[in-house]
């Protein structure tokens, strides 16, 4: 894929990071103000593993990993792209929100995707931000966030899909810290241009 001529950015964009980072946010902000078409991983997960009721009940990340042993280690990644392709002269481009395994990446990579890092100034504010959005898994404790995302950070050695956002940190084609302000969004698309060149 290539930039986007009406925006000046990638067509193909991958946005990663720890949970509540601003991901989500950006790729909401990158839909509205320039129409790019956003999924999120969690979302094509959803709609696969609804089709298939030996997932039903499983947490989030198991489903995904035996997905990804089904459908294979890209999945999320080609269903977006083909999503895209279908309806592509609606769209300026693709925004994938929550991509954090190394191989879907690798694949964002060799599709001439951009992928952004998304990190944070201010863990206690992240915290409340999880806390705040009500979701079933929502950390208890910072320290149980932290230890969450230590867990994320080098997955587990032996399992390809595994979250490992510390090789995908190493991927990415440029990081941004959010410093929960509205300069966030300004300050990405700033470093998504200059990916586009």
């Amino acid at each position: 894929m290539t930039k986007s001529t009406e925006s000046n950015l990638p067509e193909l964009i991958a946005l990663t990071g720890l949970d509540g980072t601003g991901k989500g946010e950006l790729a909401a902000h990158l839909r509205d103000r320039y129409g790019f078409l956003t999924l999120g991983a969690s979302e094509i997960i959803g709609r696969a593993k609804a089709e298939r009721p030996h997932l039903q009940g499983l947490h989030p990340d198991e489903a995904a990993r035996l997905l990804k042993e089904e459908l294979g280690p890209t999945f999320i990644t080609d269903s977006a792209v083909s999503q895209f392709e279908a309806d592509k002269d609606r769209y300026t481009g693709l925004v994938l929100d929550g991509i954090r395994r190394l191989p879907e990446i690798k694949r964002v990579k060799e599709r001439g995707g951009a992928v952004l890092h998304i990190n944070v100034s201010d863990s206690g504010e992240r915290f409340k931000r999880l806390v705040e959005r009500g979701r079933h898994d929502a950390p208890e404790s910072i320290d149980g966030m932290l230890a969450r995302d230590t867990a994320q950070m080098d997955g587990d050695p032996n399992d390809r899909n595994s979250m490992s956002m510390r090789a995908i940190m190493e991927l990415a084609d440029g990081t941004i810290i959010n410093h929960y302000n509205n300069q966030f969004y300004e300050d990405a698309v700033d470093i998504l241009r200059k990916l586009s060149k």
